[in-house]
């Protein structure tokens, strides 16, 4: 049995929040927007997008849907184990009903609007196809989810090469960049490739 004596303990925001985060540290402004619980952890997850500088008015507060936390375990430097604690069903019509139109709030202040997608049922189809057709700026996404079509006429989307050989069933990285291209209407597709950088 492994034995951890624990040294120290540390949050961060993760998923759609570390984008969030990630893109003030570089200098941008930032709303950032989703569901979060009605619970301890939802507290502390709005206090660390606020005090990483991003507004967080955009974000849900769900009593029927818990905070997504995860708790890796690391010694010297190795994760030893991760603890996941999440409900991963879609967010109810009447969240999803606010998150839309407090997203829609935000993009409308926005130069550019973000749909970071993690499968963790934030983000269904309704509320993706409503939020690109409506939103007022330009819309990226990650293309995380296999059911992608939920996000046709986004300016542009990011995956990686894996992500793209499943969705597109193509091994060639070009034919199977092109074929989503043209199944999404996307203006452009950048497409990470590990240490050999990334392909636009």
């Amino acid at each position: 049995v492994q034995i951890l004596n624990v040294q120290r303990e540390e949050y961060r925001s993760g998923g759609a929040a570390n984008v969030a985060t990630n893109l003030a540290a570089l200098g941008a402004r930032v709303s950032c927007g989703g569901v979060a619980g009605r619970d301890a952890s939802g507290d502390r997850l709005v206090r660390l997008l606020r005090e990483r500088h991003c507004d967080a008015a955009a974000v849900v507060r769900d009593p029927g849907k818990p905070t997504s936390v995860k708790t890796r375990m690391i010694a010297h430097n190795q994760q030893m184990l991760r603890v996941d604690r999440e409900r991963t069903e879609p967010i109810a019509p009447a969240v999803q009903k606010r998150l839309l139109a407090a997203a829609l709030r935000a993009a409308a202040k926005a130069d550019l609007a973000i749909l970071s997608d993690y499968s963790k049922g934030t983000l269904p189809p309704e509320f993706c196809e409503a939020f690109v057709r409506r939103a007022r700026c330009p819309v990226l996404v990650g293309l995380k989810s296999r059911d992608h079509r939920k996000y046709a006429r986004a300016a542009g989307a990011s995956l990686n090469r894996g992500e793209l050989r499943t969705l597109s069933r193509e091994d060639d990285l070009d034919r199977g960049a092109r074929k989503l291209l043209r199944e999404l209407s996307l203006k452009f597709l950048l497409v990470t490739l590990g240490e050999k950088g990334m392909r636009v």
